[in-house]
C-alpha cells in the first residue's frame, strides 16, 4: 500500500472519531430530562448542571418532586452524533462513601 493510502486512511479514521461524538450541550440534557420527568408522578420541576465532569456524555440533572426528596439522574447531552451517542436518562448511581 503505498504512503497517500495509508494517509488517506488515517485521515478518514480520525474524522470518524471526531465526528462520532461532537460536543456536550446542556440544553439537549435539559430536554432529555424535561421528557424523562413527565413520567414520573409528583414531579415539579427539573434542573440540569452545565458540564460532563467525567466525559462519559451524560449531564447530572435533578428532578424535584412534591412530597419527596429530589431524585438524580443523568441526561444525554450530545448535540449530535453517529456512534457510541448519549442519549437519553438514566438513574444516577447511587455515590458510595469511602472511609
Amino acid at each position: 500500500m503505498n504512503k497517500i493510502a495509508i494517509l488517506v486512511i488515517l485521515i478518514v479514521n480520525i474524522s470518524i472519531v471526531n465526528i462520532s461524538c461532537v460536543r456536550t450541550d446542556r440544553k439537549a440534557a435539559q430536554k432529555s430530562a424535561e421528557e424523562f420527568r413527565k413520567h414520573l408522578a409528583g414531579s415539579s420541576g427539573v434542573l440540569c448542571t452545565d458540564t460532563d465532569t467525567d466525559g462519559d456524555g451524560y449531564i447530572s440533572c435533578t428532578v424535584f418532586m412534591h412530597n419527596a426528596d429530589p431524585i438524580q439522574i443523568q441526561c444525554g447531552s450530545e448535540m449530535w452524533c453517529i456512534v457510541n451517542c448519549a442519549r437519553g436518562c438514566k438513574y444516577q448511581p447511587a455515590m458510595k462513601l469511602s472511609k
